[in-house]
């Protein structure tokens, strides 16, 4: 049975550790960069004179963009890096952008960044792949799946004033058609469109979404970057992704059949391991009667008060009977309530924990009556990652 071979509940054990950051805050650096409603990028940047390639004021330019791209390149790989630059995204409308010509697709090592000037692409591959990117030119929560051709024919000028033409293919392709767009007044967003696949993605889950941004569910909605592109306020848009992290459920009553532990987040991290232990190795699940269909359930019920309080944590699964309960086990009545429902995203078990994270940090009236995990019969942490996080809340009309 595949959900005999999770480890979800090891991390339950790094949630304690998680609730000091529930309430930090991501705050933006200050930046060279345009901002994103500057109607400079949106107009086509002007050619540069081949005669003026080698002047003080081109080879500036391009000593300038080295300057503010190489503070982007932290080799920690811990956040984003930047892998190519046009001049507009730093105010200046000149046909000019760098290209890392030897980064490797995952980013894990770079290359050196190569200038180049008047920018052609004379070729484009029928075949078409997809591609996670972002921008300093949009809002950094914004990232989205790109279609792009998978190789290309390019020609420009170097630094020198030399012509240069190459065959690019995969990641480097992809980085140049991404800053030439850069140059033709178009964003990644553009060639996302409306029915593509543009998400939302908070600082803090930039990790997890990186493992594997077609599982992510978090939109961003296509008026939200419209009203960015424009340089109008999007702060409402901002409030619906926000909504949009969860939905609302109702739950009639249920029964439910379990091993239970009661703890604590100060000492979860110590007796859980060994409760999902005993759990798998006494093969619990198959000594519940009267089971409800086959998910498991990982139940948080009998708080002692909010979260910082005592619970009883119980593995085991719905019924539809309370009238025998194998010794060893507890019955409990899930009461009818209202239920936030927060569905994982990305690759699991890092899912979960961000799943968690945004409990904490929403603004939710929580019951502390009973809560808990819901994991599929056919969920696998490979294939079928998502898990869905059901809190308990006062009733919302």
């Amino acid at each position: 049975m595949v959900i005999q071979r999770l480890f979800f509940f090891s991390i339950t054990c790094l949630i304690s550790s998680l609730y000091c950051n529930q309430d930090k805050e991501f705050t933006m650096p200050s930046s060279p960069f345009t901002l994103p409603g500057d109607p400079l990028l949106q107009r086509d940047a002007l050619e540069v004179p081949v005669a003026d390639i080698l002047s003080h004021e081109i080879q500036s330019i391009i000593d300038q963009m080295l300057i503010v791209a190489s503070g982007e390149r932290d080799h920690s790989f811990q956040k984003r890096v930047m892998v190519g630059l046009a001049a507009p995204q730093i105010g200046i409308q000149k046909r000019i952008i760098l290209v890392d010509v030897g980064v490797d697709s995952n980013r894990n090592e770079l290359g050196s960044l190569e200038a180049y000037i008047n920018p052609e692409i004379i070729w484009y591959s029928d075949e078409i792949v997809e591609g996670r990117e972002g921008c300093y030119s949009v809002d950094s929560r914004v990232m989205g799946i790109v279609p792009r051709s998978k190789s290309i024919t390019m020609c420009a000028f170097d630094r020198n004033g030399l012509p240069v033409t190459a065959e690019l293919s995969d990641f480097t392709a992809r980085i140049f058609q991404h800053e030439v767009d850069h140059l033709n007044g178009i964003r990644f967003p553009d060639r996302v469109g409306p029915q593509g696949c543009l998400h939302w993605v908070e600082s803090d889950a930039y990790e997890l979404y990186k493992k594997n941004p077609l599982l992510w569910n978090q939109k961003c909605p296509w008026e939200l970057w419209k009203a960015m592109k424009q340089g109008e306020s999007y702060s409402s848009f901002i409030q619906d992704v926000k909504r949009m992290l969860y939905t609302i459920e109702e739950r009639g009553e249920r029964y439910f059949i379990g091993l239970e532990l009661r703890t604590n987040n100060q000492e979860c991290s110590a007796t859980m391991p060994a409760h999902k232990e005993r759990f798998f190795q006494e093969n619990i699940l198959e000594k519940i009667p009267h089971k409800v269909g086959s998910d498991l359930l990982a139940l948080y019920t009998d708080y002692e008060g909010d979260y910082t309080q005592a619970y009883s944590w119980i593995l085991g699964a719905e019924v539809s009977s309370l009238d025998e309960v194998p010794e060893g086990l507890v019955g409990k009545v899930i009461p009818a309530s209202q239920y936030a429902v927060f569905p994982t995203q990305g690759a699991f078990p890092e899912g979960l924990i961000a799943a968690w994270q945004e409990v904490w940090k929403s603004d939710l009236s929580r019951l502390y009556s009973s809560d808990f995990e819901l994991y599929p019969d056919h969920f696998d942490p490979q294939v079928n990652p998502e898990v869905k996080v059901y809190i308990a809340i006062e009733q919302k009309s």
